[in-house]
């Protein structure tokens, strides 16, 4: 368990560095263009939160939220979001994937890719909402609504890919996830 943490906290500052390196997507639409985003750390603690227990999903939840504040929050705006919400808001995200925890570790991808997708856009409309009540204007262009819908369904395509490397790196570090396409055994002649 402690290689498994170790090693998932080295690949989250990889997930972190490769993240300044990944710029937004354009995307013409009928109205302009409209900018997609891949939130490589976001997708990272969403699937690493399926795989790991509730204590250390906190750990990671606060050590993603205040990573990303501090990189990302504009010092001095009394307009913006106060440093620390997105910590809170991972926080809830992440105890909601953890209801689907078990589902995980019986082998089934499917809901959780969908929930990853689903948690990445419920807290891009959270922190819209929040920051809208804190300037005291909502505005519902469809520009930023698709953007949410496409960066969205960009993370829900990449979560398998990092339930893969989570599972490849719990096997090398010894933790066992349980996933059942995974420690499947076949025996021939009797069962185990």
């Amino acid at each position: 368990m402690i290689g498994f943490a170790v090693a998932t906290f080295g690949f989250f500052w990889v997930a972190m560095l490769a993240q300044e390196f990944l710029s937004p997507w354009v995307v013409a639409t009928s109205s302009g263009e409209v900018e997609v985003y891949c939130l490589l750390p976001w997708v990272f603690f969403f699937s690493l939160a399926l795989a790991v227990p509730y204590p250390l999903m906190l750990l990671f939840a606060v050590l993603t939220g205040f990573v990303w504040d501090a990189r990302w929050q504009v010092p001095g705006d009394a307009l913006d979001l106060p440093f620390g919400s997105t910590i809170v808001l991972f926080v809830i995200f992440g105890t909601v994937l953890q209801g689907i925890r078990p589902l995980f570790r019986k082998g089934n991808w499917v809901l959780p890719v969908g929930m990853c997708g689903l948690a990445v856009f419920f807290q891009l409309v959270s922190q819209y909402l929040l920051l809208s009540f804190r300037r005291g204007s909502f505005e519902f262009l469809g520009e930023l609504w698709l953007t949410v819908v496409l960066t969205s369904v960009v993370s829900m395509a990449l979560s398998p890919a990092l339930f893969w490397l989570n599972s490849r790196i719990a096997r090398r570090c010894g933790y066992k996830l349980e996933l059942g396409q995974f420690t499947y055994r076949r025996t021939y002649g009797h069962p185990i």
